[in-house]
């Protein structure tokens, strides 16, 4: 995914690198998936007002799923990661979720 450096949710590191651009994450709370999101865009170099205006939302959309993507509509979920160059997979995980998670 690129450079990410910002506060993350538990389980996740203060700051990655990687050149690997199809690094997948493991997103287990609307936290941490603001988080990959900011820091996608950020590895992009591109500013809230930049993403939004490619696929028509507004800039404090944009703040808002990076903030607290739980109150976002799948809607407009769908337009960041599509302008951010990003896809939402779904698949079954071994074990059963933490309490902490939820």
């Amino acid at each position: 995914m690129g450079y990410i450096s910002q506060k993350y949710p538990k389980g996740y590191e203060t700051e990655r690198r990687t050149e690997d651009p199809s690094m997948d994450y493991a997103i287990h709370t609307p936290k941490q998936l603001g988080a990959v999101v900011r820091g996608q865009r950020k590895t992009l170099k591109l500013s809230q007002t930049a993403v939004a205006s490619t696929v028509g939302l507004l800039p404090k959309t944009v703040s808002k799923l990076e903030q607290a993507p739980d109150t976002a509509t799948l809607e407009s979920l769908f337009k960041l990661l599509s302008a951010l160059r990003l896809e939402l997979v779904v698949r079954s995980r071994a074990q059963e979720p933490s309490p902490r998670e939820w």
